[in-house]
């Protein structure tokens, strides 16, 4: 479980880890992220669509 870029905890399941979290840290505060061995288990690549608006009128 992640919190504040570190390493908060390490539990069995993803489900204790969230438990925790849920107990001790505000939601959308906290990660958690199952860990394996292995090269293939440590890269993870996320995607979003994101729209930056400007307070500017420009134009229109």
């Amino acid at each position: 479980m992640l919190k504040d870029l570190q390493v908060a905890g390490a539990f069995d399941t993803k489900l204790e880890a969230y438990e925790y979290a849920v107990k001790n840290y505000e939601p959308g505060t906290f990660m958690v992220q199952e860990v394996k061995h292995g090269k293939g288990n440590y890269t993870q690549t996320f995607r979003t669509q994101v729209k930056f608006i400007s307070g500017k009128n420009e134009g229109h």
